[in-house]
């Protein structure tokens, strides 16, 4: 029920953006069939993943002319963001199994997704293509998520503050550490370091998680 009823939440938005988006695009003068990035013809049916999110919906690196009245950039920015539904479709997807293994081993389970980024996410195993972008996306996110499990399972309630809010420094202060190293075109743009990212984000939501205020109404 629970799976259903995230379900409807993630798909008819994105039904109804790509009802928008696709037709525009296309109007524009994208072929999805001649477009090299997308594989030619073998490639249209990841057009679907604009029906279910699988991974990450496809679409032109640029359209249009400079002259426009848009960047010739624009489709990046509108389904560029469409990633995070195809990570968001696998941890609810996963989450049953995700659940069922942090109730037997919390601690292992937790850290799981920092020791997979550890190898994935920088360069120590390569794993090509989308596939390789979605398993990336997933370790560098998972620990986040594991933690909501952590906080609703009460685990991070028997972890004293300090310790735990110390702990949560020492991590992102490794991510920041990490990143001073490993910089990418970007410069200082976690989201190039996934190492990075994702011992800085589960940081910062473990800091969250303690001091999450439990609000009846919202202050005025």
């Amino acid at each position: 029920g629970v799976i259903k009823g995230r379900l409807r939440r993630l798909l008819p938005p994105l039904w109804a953006f790509a009802a928008v988006l696709l037709p525009l695009m296309l109007y524009a003068g994208w072929n999805p069939a001649r477009d090299p990035d997308l594989g030619g013809v073998r490639g249209l049916p990841k057009l679907l993943e604009y029906v279910v999110p699988v991974g990450a919906p496809p679409y032109p690196a640029s359209l249009g002319s400079d002259s426009g009245l848009l960047d010739v950039t624009w489709p990046d920015d509108a389904a560029g963001p469409l990633w995070y539904l195809r990570a968001y479709l696998w941890f609810v997807l996963a989450s049953p199994l995700l659940l069922r293994a942090f109730r037997r081993a919390p601690w292992p389970t937790l850290l799981a997704p920092l020791a997979l980024t550890a190898v994935v996410g920088t360069g120590f195993v390569t794993i090509p293509g989308e596939t390789g972008d979605a398993v990336t996306d997933f370790a560098v996110y998972g620990g986040c998520w594991i933690l909501g499990f952590a906080h609703h399972e009460g685990m991070l309630r028997r972890i004293p503050r300090y310790a735990a809010v110390s702990c949560a420094v020492l991590v992102m202060a490794f991510g920041l550490w990490w990143a001073s190293g490993h910089l990418g075109p970007e410069g200082w743009d976690l989201n190039d370091i996934p190492l990075a990212q994702a011992t800085w984000s589960f940081g910062v939501v473990v800091i969250l998680l303690q001091y999450s205020p439990s609000w009846r109404e919202l202050p005025p």
